[in-house]
């Protein structure tokens, strides 16, 4: 059988793009291990968005990123032998979307990516914990919780 599709939160393309991100070593071992990992319109969008602010790369690197160089870090990990793409067509309101962990709207985002990976037989991977932990047992499965 071969082994679920893991879509990756935008967190854990934060730190695969910068090498000086606390968890990069972790990420580039999990990207080099996992047999299969997605990017989503959401999570790919959230990756640009977040290599333009500031507060984010500055603090890493020293230097604001273009445009250009955020694209081309997304473009560098689709080109990765084991990256694919999943289209998202789910939706938190379709009655059968796990929600009933959520109590903050900081879940709100991570949790429409379970239902996605859900949806495509997969799982979500992340470095937050807290997610599995949120979740009832029967459904824990659902997420792999990148070790840090």
């Amino acid at each position: 059988m071969p082994s679920p599709v893991e879509i990756a939160d935008a967190n854990v393309l934060i730190a695969l793009t910068l090498p000086a991100h606390v968890h990069h070593e972790p990420a580039r071992r999990w990207v080099s291990q996992v047999a299969l990992f997605a990017t989503t319109p959401l999570t790919e969008t959230a990756l640009v968005r977040l290599l333009l602010n500031t507060t984010i790369t500055v603090g890493k690197n020293g230097q604001a990123l273009t445009i250009d160089h955020a694209v081309s870090a997304l473009q560098a990990i689709k080109a990765l032998p084991n990256a694919d793409f999943i289209a998202d067509a789910t939706s938190l309101a379709d009655s059968r979307a796990l929600t009933s962990h959520v109590t903050r709207h900081r879940q709100v985002t991570d949790t429409h990516l379970l239902n996605l990976a859900i949806a495509r037989g997969g799982v979500l991977a992340t470095f937050d914990a807290r997610i599995r932990d949120a979740l009832k047992p029967r459904h824990r499965h659902h997420v792999h919780t990148i070790t840090t």
